[in-house]
């Protein structure tokens, strides 16, 4: 026989130590990164920081935003909005971070592979974030098939219908009937995350080698001398947009 504490369900969103750990860690990181923006700004007439392709900075620090405020949905109660909410910030921050990466990367990479020519070539920002654009516009398409087609739904778990206290909300895409006795995965669930994973993977791959190739350049002697403060940071930070 359930007592009667175990009659009522508590659906308080933090509630266990673990969301409350994963809500300061994101709270933390947000606050960290909104004072890098700031300092960014006021910082924004250094040479080292227009070298730094700044517009291209602030869109990784706010790729970062996104992802650490995804994070800080992660609680112990869901609802259909946070479950879609989730999906679209996790999504677009990694975009924001790695496609800006790869642009700021890729232009280094034309200006310093035939350094002959370097004083005169010109790649404006907006061709740069017309690329980080088309990188965002695969996964734009299927968050958006996925969130309008086969919306992700808070379905509420239900293991014991006397002990309310064990019920939760849990996301599954397209559920069937209002509650379960257990959570599940729906195949559409896995069919996503895998297209989602896999192109966050090209991406990566596609940083990591655009990173060895700015070292090979990197490398080179035949750097001129006022821009050899683009070159040095390619062999540590080419992944981090520290150039």
């Amino acid at each position: 026989m359930p007592q009667w504490i175990e009659r009522e369900a508590d659906y308080s969103p933090f509630k266990t130590v673990s969301s409350q750990v994963f809500l300061a860690l994101s709270a933390i990181g947000f606050l960290c990164i909104v004072c890098i923006m700031v300092l960014l700004f006021v910082w924004s007439d250094m040479p080292q920081v227009k070298s730094a392709s700044l517009v291209f900075l602030q869109i990784i620090l706010v790729g970062f935003l996104f992802g650490f405020t995804s994070t800080a949905l992660w609680t112990d109660t869901v609802t259909t909005v946070s479950c879609n909410v989730q999906i679209w910030l996790l999504v677009l921050g990694y975009d924001l971070f790695i496609a800006s990466i790869l642009a700021k990367n890729y232009r280094v990479y034309l200006l310093f592979k035939d350094t002959s020519s370097l004083a005169q070539m010109n790649i404006p920002n907006w061709q740069l974030l017309l690329t980080v654009g088309v990188s965002m516009l695969p996964d734009l398409i299927v968050c958006a098939i996925w969130s309008g087609g086969f919306t992700p739904t808070a379905l509420k778990i239900l293991p014991d219908e006397y002990r309310l206290i064990e019920s939760y909300y849990y996301c599954t895409s397209a559920p069937i009937g209002t509650y379960a006795a257990e959570p599940y995965v729906s195949t559409a669930d896995y069919a996503f995350v895998g297209f989602l994973g896999a192109y966050k993977g090209l991406q990566t791959l596609v940083a990591v080698v655009l990173a060895f190739l700015l070292r090979k350049v990197w490398v080179s002697p035949s750097i001129p001398r006022p821009y050899l403060h683009l070159a040095l940071p390619f062999p540590h930070h080419s992944l981090l947009g520290s150039h």
